[in-house]
């Protein structure tokens, strides 16, 4: 989905003007190789490949906007039929607790991506705090055990990102008081 995005941005500037298939294929493959780079060398992925287990595959539920694995039942029939499939949660995506409930019963996810959103909005990604989101109460009654990794999806600023890990971590740190108390 990256790849198609850059390519529809970059594609007004080719309108006028002849793409050459070479340059197209070579700013493909630079791109490939940072991607390859990032996983093999600089290792900033998480574990999708564990050795001796093989290739961890992730599905993510949609939006609305894309109404594919949108619904929980649909989630939940994939998993049941390919028990290796791990779930990436994404928190935006999610319509109300009561779909967030119903996505957690079709599977625990072992992933996060992070973001806040406003109910009666369709798709978008804001920083902790700007949205509908009570993170407190997803953390403390719908993923009170989650264990994996969270990935920030915010878009705004790296200074969001920073904002929303520094709330985030005092929203679990209270949720781990909570439990121990």
């Amino acid at each position: 989905m990256f790849a198609r995005s850059v390519s529809l941005l970059l594609a007004p500037v080719f309108l006028d003007r002849k793409l050459s298939p070479r340059y197209a294929f070579a700013g493909h493959l630079a791109a490939l190789s940072l991607i390859l780079l990032s996983i093999f060398l600089w290792k900033i992925f998480p574990d999708c490949y564990i050795e001796g287990s093989g290739l961890t595959l992730y599905v993510e539920n949609n939006s609305r906007i894309s109404p594919v694995l949108y619904r929980a039942e649909e989630l939940a029939s994939l998993f049941q039929a390919h028990p290796s499939l791990e779930f990436l949660l994404d928190i935006a995506h999610i319509d109300d607790y009561q779909h967030l409930e119903a996505l957690v019963a079709a599977k625990h996810p072992t992933m996060l991506h992070v973001a806040d959103s406003h109910f009666s909005v369709t798709h978008e990604h804001v920083p902790l705090g700007e949205g509908d989101i009570d993170f407190s109460h997803v953390f403390s009654h719908l993923l009170h055990d989650f264990d994996g990794t969270m990935i920030f999806e915010i878009v705004e600023s790296d200074a969001h990102i920073v904002a929303a890990k520094a709330k985030m971590t005092a929203i679990l740190a209270q949720h781990s008081a909570a439990v121990a108390a």
